[in-house]
């Protein structure tokens, strides 16, 4: 299941679904290269923990559409670091960075 939430030009997107988030980033990112020309994105991924648990908060994600250069290096960076901070280190603890689409 998920949720959306839009104030201004920012959405806050709930998901308890892997497939589903991912499907979700890949179609978002679709629909802003059909708009704009533009087709390079990339998603990061933070969890807390395996999502086997729908009711609590696993992890967080972020999707960016044209990231500027040295974005992924640096994404890859504070994720961990944030998961360092913010996580128990437990089992399916990590980060991802997907690319959706290469320049």
């Amino acid at each position: 299941s998920w949720k959306l939430d839009v104030v201004g030009d920012r959405a806050h997107v709930a998901m308890h679904d892997e497939e589903l988030l991912e499907a979700f980033a890949r179609t978002e990112h679709d629909r802003v290269h059909d708009a704009t020309g533009v087709n390079h994105g990339v998603a990061i991924e933070l969890h807390l923990r395996e999502t086997t648990n729908p009711d609590r908060l696993n992890g967080c994600g972020l999707l960016v559409i044209n990231p500027p250069y040295q974005f992924e290096d640096q994404a890859r960076l504070l994720s961990n670091a944030v998961l360092e901070g913010l996580g128990d280190h437990e089992p399916g603890a990590g980060t991802e960075l997907i690319r959706l689409a290469d320049e």
